[in-house]
């Protein structure tokens, strides 16, 4: 599906299958123009995911900035939202960030998980993580 939606928008697609390490490998060293990578932080926050994505201070194999960005402007945002006094500062200057990595790099969210919870007052037992709801001990009363 992405590879026919690049195709018709213009660009030559070559699929290629690779091993787990060569992929992240070869993603860090920049032998692919686009590639695919998970959000790695348990909660998709700007403070958990930008500075390791995007900050220009830290480049593959050390971290995990396969973006190869190096932008002043988002690295001194990233540092601003860092060290916010407040959490609703630090809102303000995460989104700061969001908005210059989006001009600065080529970054497109595919996948974006959204949790629905049913609910019943019948229903009990639920048991909900970051992995979303588990039936494991429900029970309907």
């Amino acid at each position: 599906m992405i590879k026919a939606a690049l195709d018709r928008a213009g660009f030559r697609v070559k699929l290629q299958k690779d091993d787990t390490t060569d992929y992240y490998k070869n993603a860090g060293t920049g032998k692919y123009d686009l590639f695919r990578l998970p959000v790695g932080a348990g909660l998709p926050v700007g403070s958990a995911t930008l500075p390791e994505y995007f900050d220009g201070k830290y480049t593959y194999p050390t971290s995990s900035n396969y973006s190869r960005l190096k932008n002043s402007g988002v690295d001194s945002a990233i540092d601003a939202a860092g060290s916010a006094g407040s959490l609703r500062d630090a809102g303000e200057l995460w989104s700061t960030v969001d908005r210059r990595v989006m001009e600065q790099a080529a970054a497109v969210p595919v996948y974006v998980p959204m949790r629905t919870y049913l609910y019943s007052k019948a229903l009990h037992g639920l048991q909900v993580d970051l992995d979303g709801v588990s039936p494991l001990n429900a029970y309907v009363r």
